[in-house]
């Protein structure tokens, strides 16, 4: 368990009240946050993902759908 987690009591939690808690955390970034820059394995991930879609663009699943999953619904 992180220490963070552990500090502040969250492996207490539920996952599904971990699962809301990261929702909220992401939520309360602000919409310009600042990033750190992507690597090259990261943008070359990005690449390869994106020349994936073009070729076949309904393969995936909708983000609505694989939220659902995701949270067991």
């Amino acid at each position: 368990m992180a220490a963070l987690m552990t500090a502040l009591g969250l492996e207490k939690l539920t996952a599904a009240e971990r699962m809301q808690l990261a929702d909220e955390l992401l939520d309360s970034l602000p919409a310009q946050a600042e990033l750190p820059p992507l690597t090259d394995a990261q943008r070359d991930d990005l690449d390869r993902r994106l020349e994936a879609f073009k070729d076949e663009p309904l393969a995936g699943s909708p983000w609505e759908e694989v939220y659902a999953r995701l949270r067991g619904k």
